[in-house]
């Protein structure tokens, strides 16, 4: 998923890696980018019927 970063004036690209979002932007797995991803309704249902869950 590509998102824009109107605060840093960045396009932040969230992918899937070994079964974990990973923000390539920051370069993490807990990130406001991934946060927002899993905030959509529609995304969030994609990525849970496919086991990846938001980290704890």
């Amino acid at each position: 998923m590509v998102l824009k970063d109107n605060i840093k004036n960045r396009i932040a690209e969230v992918a899937v890696q070994k079964g974990e979002l990973f923000c390539q932007l920051c370069e993490e797995k807990d990130c406001v980018h991934i946060g927002f991803v899993f905030s959509l309704p529609d995304v969030y249902e994609v990525l849970n019927s496919r086991g990846i869950r938001p980290q704890k």
